[in-house]
């Protein structure tokens, strides 16, 4: 397993959003930047939420919640 790889996956078991490049020839890359960014939606409509802004959307693989 490469350094980046690892170092991504550290970054995601630790609750943060990865901001480090992973290596493009694995074959999880594309799932795993997928992953980061739903993540990131997420973490930015709970951040709405706790501003009180109702109207924030969530988009989800089936649409917007």
């Amino acid at each position: 397993m490469s350094f980046k790889l690892c170092a991504f996956l550290a970054e995601l078991a630790a609750g943060r959003i990865p901001r480090n490049d992973l290596p493009l020839d694995l074959p999880e890359t594309e799932s795993l930047l997928r992953l980061a960014d739903y993540l990131s939606a997420v973490q930015r409509f709970s951040l709405a939420l706790a501003n009180g802004d109702l109207s924030a959307p969530l988009p989800v693989a089936g649409g917007p919640v």
